[in-house]
């Protein structure tokens, strides 16, 4: 997705026959929604084992609700899972269709290859790795600021915004616009472009964006790297086959 189209929040969209169907980037407020089924289906397993459990169900919930936040592996890796992805899709595809229901979006899961390209869709137009995507909380000693923190900065001044306007916008457009750092009179300072990145850590987000861990992405990127030399190797040596 470009950048530009990136900053303006632009959705995708997917053919359902003769119709189109717009589909949200991942926002605050869908990040919320799934969240929430998250806890309630952590709820749920605690309410199966409530005579085991006891008083302890109250923190444990608690425990789970942190472990299972939209920016945590586990809660990113479940997104992604038949279950999960069913529930944060429906969130996007309703977003801009409002009548769309539960049963029409299992119906669209079911359809041949939607599935696919919907999971295709919605990870192209969304934020990608958010470890560069949280802004360092200074009064916390460079800690990240949390999600209820993020949303108190910009409900204050100068942005004053709406928690329905602060719903509708992604993490992306939170730390690159809003905030994008700035001189003593305000202006956005023009160093404050990330730096372009390499194949390697181009290939490291990506991978990491899919939760896979990082002995594994290692693996993977030697792996790419020798085909690729082999490759190379292979094609130096049927252009020096041909001109002999």
């Amino acid at each position: 997705m470009s950048e530009v189209a990136r900053c303006l929040g632009l959705p995708g969209s997917i053919r359902r026959g003769a119709a189109t169907l717009t589909v949200s980037r991942v926002t605050l407020g869908i990040e919320g929604h799934f969240e929430r089924w998250l806890e309630g289906r952590a709820r749920a397993v605690l309410d199966r084992h409530a005579d085991l459990l006891g008083a302890a169900a109250a923190p444990v919930l608690a425990d789970a609700g942190d472990a299972l936040a939209w920016s945590s592996p586990p809660g990113r890796a479940l997104a992604w899972r038949p279950d999960g992805f069913a529930e944060l899709s429906y969130w996007c595809v309703a977003r801009h269709q409002p009548d769309w229901t539960r049963a029409d979006h299992d119906r669209l899961l079911a359809e041949p290859g939607q599935l696919t390209e919907l999971a295709r869709v919605i990870a192209r137009i969304s934020e990608p790795h958010p470890s560069w995507l949280r802004r360092p909380s200074p009064a916390q000693g460079g800690a990240y600021l949390t999600p209820s923190e993020l949303v108190a900065v910009l409900l204050d001044d100068p942005w004053r915004l709406t928690p329905d306007r602060i719903a509708d916008l992604d993490r992306w457009q939170v730390v690159a616009l809003y905030f994008a750092p700035r001189d003593g009179k305000g202006q956005v300072a023009a160093s404050g472009r990330r730096p372009p990145r390499g194949p390697r850590e181009q290939f490291f987000e990506f991978w990491q964006d899919r939760c896979l861990p990082e002995w594994r992405i290692a693996e993977l990127w030697e792996r790419t790297v020798a085909e690729h030399k082999a490759r190379a190797a292979a094609r130096q040596q049927e252009a020096r086959r041909r001109r002999s």
